[in-house]
């Protein structure tokens, strides 16, 4: 099956993925602290700084994308 999207509209399933893969990240580490593992912390702590960092490509992206 061959489908055709524009361009267009791949960035933005691209970057759609990108945002549910944030906050995918985000309810995990939540999770986490919740349960109580080892090195939740820190796990914690490197999981936000992800997420900060994706966010801050995600937001540098729809400017350059518009």
């Amino acid at each position: 099956m061959n489908v055709t999207i524009s361009e267009e509209t791949a960035k933005g399933i691209i970057s759609r993925c990108e945002k549910i893969e944030s906050w995918t990240a985000s309810v995990k580490a939540e999770m986490n602290a919740v349960l109580g593992g080892v090195g939740t912390a820190q796990d914690q702590q490197k999981k936000s700084k992800a997420i900060s960092k994706a966010d801050k490509i995600q937001e540098l992206k729809m400017k350059f994308h518009k």
